[in-house]
């Protein structure tokens, strides 16, 4: 379903309810640093898990600031218990988990077509709970934090 659209900048995983506060006065602190980010959708494609393909996502263009803002947020959950990512930061959206029964030949097609750029601008964070239920994950909002670029004084 379309609200459950997400991009994920950082998985906390569990965490211990008390650390809630703490972690979004960080992102708070981190946000008025930055202004919304323009993203751009790129293309489709599949993970796979040994060899099998297991989700299509819509993928974006790198967007430095955006890697930056990832970057901080993780260094900054370290304080709090949190690893650091390993991997490299792929923004991208899950638009599907493959169960197994899904015409691969159409995924494919879909991961080799070639899409018009659509840009939209993100200027929303969202703190959310997610939890795993026979249904599929769930998506409950902590808090919410909103990019705003302040306007420098002109002289």
């Amino acid at each position: 379903p379309r609200n459950k659209y997400h991009l994920t900048l950082k998985f906390l995983g569990d965490t211990n309810k008390s650390l809630i506060k703490n972690i979004s006065d960080v992102v708070e602190d981190l946000i008025v640093k930055y202004e919304p980010f323009n993203i751009t959708f790129k293309n489709f494609g599949v993970f796979k898990r040994d060899g099998v393909p297991k989700i299509l996502w819509a993928g974006f263009e790198e967007n430095k600031l955006l890697n930056e803002f990832v970057y901080q947020i993780d260094s900054s959950m370290e304080e709090f218990g949190f690893a650091k990512e390993n991997r490299k930061f792929q923004p991208h959206l899950t638009i599907l988990r493959l169960r197994g029964n899904e015409n691969i030949q159409k995924i494919n097609k879909l991961t080799s077509a070639d899409i018009d750029e659509f840009n939209f601008n993100a200027d929303t964070i969202v703190f959310f709970k997610s939890e795993l239920k026979p249904s599929g994950s769930e998506y409950t909002s902590i808090k919410k934090f909103y990019i705003k670029k302040e306007l420098s004084n002109v002289n």
